[in-house]
């Protein structure tokens, strides 16, 4: 990747940074799926599973808006971006965007912010609401702007690649089991729908164990 003609922007000048309404999850229900009523994600401060812990419904006041990114500031300190309406556990800041932000330009983002966060170490050296604010990130540009076209098709040509790459395992997996097998790609066009009760008949557990 050519950095030579990047410039440095501030945080504050992209991004709305607030601090996200806070809950503490042991006073809630938290569902592992989502349904009609716990449909709002809950975030905490984790990298597992995007940050999310589960599904809540209505808290009494209106969920953060989804499109978002969010940064936890202590513990593990990450900039994940949203796609559900969600509410958060305590210490974790908004940054709700001052452009269109499409889901591609959201994921540049989100590896530009945790390149910067990186020196943080936790606990004991955190972001700040005013710190944050004026964090600097090392962007794509263009006319001194952001280059956001460039952002969005950098990313996508990532994931075509990712896609392309998966494939290709994939139609790798298939040819090395026809081979060990000795299977043709015509029977794995065929149906091998077999119906339970071809396959299966009843035994004692005690005959087992």
């Amino acid at each position: 990747m050519d950095t030579k003609n990047w410039k440095e922007f501030k945080v504050g000048d992209l991004f709305d940074v607030e601090t996200s309404p806070s809950f503490d999850m042991v006073n809630i229900n938290i569902l592992n799926k989502m349904n009609d009523d716990y449909k709002y994600e809950f975030i905490i401060r984790s990298k597992e599973n995007n940050g999310v812990k589960g599904y809540v419904e209505y808290l009494g006041i209106e969920p953060n808006e989804k499109n978002k990114i969010t940064i936890s500031q202590v513990g593990t300190i990450v900039a994940q971006y949203r796609t559900n309406d969600y509410y958060t556990s305590q210490n974790v800041f908004n940054l709700s965007p001052k452009f269109d932000l499409t889901e591609n330009k959201a994921l540049f983002f989100v590896n530009s912010l945790n390149c910067m966060l990186r020196k943080y170490f936790g606990y004991s050296d955190y972001p700040t609401l005013k710190s944050l604010k004026n964090e600097i990130l090392l962007l794509p540009a263009k006319n001194d702007k952001p280059d956001f076209d460039y952002m969005e098709e950098y990313i996508e040509e990532i994931k075509l690649k990712y896609v392309d790459r998966l494939e290709k395992d994939n139609n790798e997996n298939i040819d090395k089991a026809l081979r060990v097998t000795g299977l043709s790609y015509a029977d794995l066009n065929k149906d091998l729908t077999v119906k339970p009760a071809d396959r299966y008949e009843e035994f004692r557990v005690g005959d087992l164990f």
